[in-house]
């Protein structure tokens, strides 16, 4: 990507904005992304349900949000003049124009993305059928792009090997969610406000839920969802919080520290895939979405209950 957005004028900045906005809006509607699943597993909705109340509004207010964002981000930075990719990097592709393999490849991705899709919707699969569509999908994908298998083991190995890092990162918050159950701290805020919470309102309780996720650990979206899940689930649902509101609320509490108020993981990521240096700009694009999507939450939250 980064040679044709270098072709069409955009600076590293831009770049860096259109990925963080489309990633984070795609990742939350990621059918096999694991936060996602920990969601449809403790609200117990199913994937359809997930998209109309919780990950589709997101998605829409960061398409819209960006028609406004990227423009202004790009002019800032032309104006600086010092955020243009190299020449060398616009002018070659770094790839042969798609061919009639990638062509094929592309529609039977597609087609074998919808199937999986849709058949994890209707079956209700748990968060081991990713273990087993992604490979699939994988295989389907070589084959149809007329890889020869030892290319196909070849290219799989290199993209796993590109997440080795992440999954360190995860195997080290796996670690340290292991001390946080242990030292159960939610436990003791339940303990110490339980009688309060019991009078809250469902709307307000789900409000706080939402936001004591917010305050989590960044990245750790699917550890988020069941910590949660496991210590208010109960409390809420005696509350009158419904599966749709309870998906809302997880999704807001365990994405919400995306878009800020500090720098994590997804930002830094998407600032080295775009070369760029200026997370400052990445932190105030977070922030512009961060506060109306709180508000638009807020608003379905009041909604459904």
């Amino acid at each position: 990507m980064l040679p044709v957005l270098a072709r069409a004028g955009f600076t590293r900045s831009a770049t860096a904005s259109m990925m963080f906005l489309g990633g984070c809006a795609g990742l939350a509607l990621a059918p096999f992304a694991g936060s996602n699943i920990a969601i449809l597993d403790a609200s117990t909705v199913d994937y359809g349900t997930y998209v109309l109340v919780a990950a589709g509004p997101l998605a829409v207010l960061s398409i819209l949000l960006s028609l406004l964002i990227v423009p202004r981000v790009q002019r800032r930075a032309v104006e600086r003049g010092d955020d243009f990719y190299a020449p060398e990097l616009a002018g070659d592709s770094g790839e042969q124009s798609s061919g009639e393999h990638s062509r094929r490849a592309s529609i039977v991705f597609g087609i074998a993305l919808v199937l999986a899709v849709g058949y994890a919707t209707v079956s209700g699969s748990g968060t081991t059928f990713p273990l087993v569509a992604l490979p699939v999908l994988a295989v389907v994908t070589a084959l149809a792009g007329g890889l020869r298998a030892d290319a196909a083991v070849a290219a799989i190995c290199r993209g796993g090997g590109r997440m080795i890092e992440t999954f360190l990162l995860f195997w080290m918050l796996s670690a340290f969610f292991e001390i946080v159950n242990e030292l159960k701290p939610y436990d003791v805020l339940l303990a110490h406000f339980g009688p309060t919470l019991h009078d809250l309102p469902a709307l307000g309780f789900a409000a706080g839920v939402a936001l004591l996720g917010w305050l989590g650990v960044p990245g750790a979206t699917a550890a988020h969802v069941v910590l949660l899940n496991k210590v208010f689930g109960a409390l809420g649902t005696s509350l009158g919080i419904t599966p749709a509101a309870w998906a809302v609320t997880y999704l807001w509490g365990s994405k919400a520290d995306t878009y800020g108020p500090f720098p994590n993981a997804n930002m830094m990521s998407v600032l080295g895939f775009a070369e760029s240096t200026r997370l400052r700009t990445m932190l105030s694009v977070g922030w512009v979405l961060l506060i109306p999507a709180a508000v638009m939450y807020l608003l379905i939250l009041f909604v459904l209950l």
